[in-house]
């Protein structure tokens, strides 16, 4: 009797230690199981890469640095912009493109300036939509994809904020903004001489050379 509970004591003793031995191990190793990494650590990586990534020149080309100031991504751009969304506009010779934080074209350069002293022909992703210009001057707004969803139309586009787009439409000298949605209708008529985003359901705009608020059916919300 004596000798079989000695038994049971060694073996229950010998389970605690080989249990304590794998919890020391995944703790060391901050993992959940061989070669497996949490999906909450994995998106958390992905997205401070993101924020880290700004765009820095060497030797006349354009890259993009960390947050030690290492080039994750090697100069080669004769310009670059921002990330946003997970992706960035970078100039390729004449023409401009988007790339993802690996470095990799998702969006085959194809826009060009109309002159060389106009901006970018190219903004920055917002709510899965950016702005391109092409030729004529006009704006329209591509997806990730680089495929229009909203067709070249207006002479100057600002990026989407809370669903809606100021726009610019008109002849000379009667230049003038509205809000279109993502199907491209004008949910605001134009009618402003400048015309900020939406933020919190209201937008900073000028009528008739004064400054106002607006909510998202075009009311003066300013008093």
């Amino acid at each position: 009797m004596k000798s079989s509970q000695f038994f049971l004591v060694i073996c229950l003793a010998l389970l605690g230690f080989i249990s304590c031995r794998i919890q020391k191990q995944q703790r060391s190793t901050g993992k959940m199981g061989e070669g497996s990494t949490p999906a909450s650590t994995q998106q958390a990586s992905s997205e401070q890469r993101v924020i880290e990534l700004k765009p820095a020149v060497q030797n006349g080309k354009y890259g993009y640095i960390d947050g030690t100031g290492r080039f994750v991504i090697k100069p080669q751009f004769e310009e670059a912009g921002p990330f946003s969304e997970g992706l960035a506009w970078v100039r390729i010779g004449k023409r401009y493109g988007y790339i993802d934080t690996n470095g990799n074209v998702v969006i085959k350069p194809l826009f060009e300036k109309e002159h060389p002293s106009d901006d970018p022909p190219t903004g920055s992703f917002s709510e899965g939509l950016a702005a391109v210009q092409v030729k004529a001057d006009l704006y329209g707004y591509i997806d990730k994809s680089g495929q229009f969803v909203i067709k070249p139309q207006f002479q100057d586009a600002q990026p989407f904020s809370e669903g809606l787009a100021a726009v610019q439409i008109g002849g000379v000298d009667q230049y003038r903004y509205g809000y279109i949605d993502k199907t491209g209708k004008f949910v605001i008529k134009p009618q402003f001489e400048e015309a900020g985003p939406f933020s919190r359901g209201r937008a900073q705009v000028k009528i008739g050379g004064k400054t106002i608020f607006i909510d998202k059916t075009g009311k003066d919300i300013s008093s």
